[in-house]
């Protein structure tokens, strides 16, 4: 009877040492399964976000080249300004010369009428 008991366990133990491997072997199918779609996932991931990455500083690119654009065109609009007013400081020096000149050529007339009337 003892050895009928052993033969029944022991074919119990195969059997539950095929159930386990069997189950084992699932896992393992199921995990490799699991490990392959987490990478086809990253993948995606990845490349989601290097297609956004890339969209981001293309626009920060596009942004920078206007802006660029924009602060030439303001200073030659500055450039222009600075040689306008560089045009009136010439020409208002122009004019205090002449108004100067002028100036000088009153108060001569004005010192020679005076010794003018002081000789007659």
């Amino acid at each position: 009877k003892l050895d009928n008991d052993l033969t029944k366990l022991d074919n119990k133990l195969d059997e539950t040492k095929k159930e386990l491997t069997a189950k084992l072997d699932q896992l393992t199918a199921d995990f490799a399964l699991l490990i392959s779609k987490l990478d086809k996932d990253s993948k995606k991931v990845n490349k989601k976000v290097n297609k956004n990455v890339n969209k981001k500083m293309t626009e920060m690119k596009s942004t920078l080249d206007k802006d660029k654009e924009e602060m030439k065109a303001h200073i030659a609009l500055v450039s222009t300004d600075m040689n306008d007013i560089k045009a009136n400081v010439t020409q208002l020096s122009h004019r205090l010369e002449k108004i100067e000149s002028a100036s000088r050529l009153n108060r001569q007339d004005d010192d020679l009428d005076r010794q003018a009337e002081g000789q007659v």
